[in-house]
């Protein structure tokens, strides 16, 4: 993700185990920090790479989420489209 990506300021009881951890380190090692015009948003300070679209989602979403699902291009296009358009292709 990139800096000045945003994420929610309030993670939900659904964010659990490692995202959670994630999540509660980039917040101790100011990475993600609270938005200053918007209090219910907190902001990445930094580039940062997740391991895989979901833990971006879910870390930035503040609970549980699909990020093949949730990460959408500026057309509507979801990851997983995406993906299973290039395997069609690449046959």
């Amino acid at each position: 993700m990139f800096e000045g990506s945003t994420a929610r300021a309030t993670a939900t009881a659904s964010l659990t185990g490692d995202y959670a951890r994630q999540r509660e380190n980039l917040i101790a090692r100011q990475i993600l920090v609270p938005c200053g015009y918007d209090p219910s948003r907190l902001v990445l300070t930094a580039d940062f790479r997740f391991a895989s679209p979901s833990a971006a989602a879910s870390v930035l979403v503040g609970g549980s989420a699909n990020g093949q699902e949730e990460w959408r291009t500026t057309e509507g296009r979801t990851l997983k489209e995406i993906r299973l358009q290039r395997a069609a292709t690449d046959r």
